[in-house]
This record gives structure tokens, sequence and C-alpha cells, in this order.
């Protein structure tokens, strides 16, 4: 039996943005700054850039899985307001 285990320093979150579900990715960083937003490549999940994340010193970064990839549930199309939608989300949570 496989077990999934978090990456290190990650808080994994899973959010409702644009009326889907999305697993999010975040490290922590210093409240006041603006968090760094990474999109991931296609079919790349969060996990693959945990090491880079990891090497953003003093930063907060936020990663997610898009629809249909690692933890986010798949989606019957990519819609760019999904995305525009995370975006509010995220200036509206720092």
């Amino acid at each position: 039996m496989l077990m999934k285990v978090d990456p290190p320093g990650l808080e994994i979150r899973t959010m409702k943005v644009g009326g889907r579900m999305l697993r999010v990715g975040i490290k922590p960083g210093p409240r006041g700054v603006p968090p760094l937003l990474l999109f991931n490549g296609i079919g790349a999940s969060l996990e693959l850039a945990s090491t880079f994340m990891q090497s953003l010193a003093g930063l907060e970064v936020i990663i997610f899985d898009v629809p249909g990839i690692g933890g986010s549930p798949g989606a019957e199309e990519s819609r760019s307001s999904s995305r525009a939608s995370f975006r509010v989300c995220v200036e509206s949570w720092s």
C-alpha cells in the first residue's frame, strides 16, 4: 500500500476557486510581503516544484495542481477565468 506524504515545508489545502476544487501547496513566509504564485507546467503536480520552493527563502510561495493533475479533480475544460479567480483569491489572502 502506497502512502501519500506531503512535501516537507508545505501546507497542503483544498480550496474552491471559480467553482472548482483545487489542491494548493503553501510554503509559509513573512506577512506583509506579497506571496509568489507559481503555475506549474501542464501535467506536473505541485510535488515537482517543492524543492525549488524551499530554496526561495524569505518568501511565501503558493502553487496549485491544475484541474485533473495531482490532487485536483478533473475539469471538463480549462478556463483562464478560473486562473484569474485563483489570483484574486491569493491577493485577498495576503
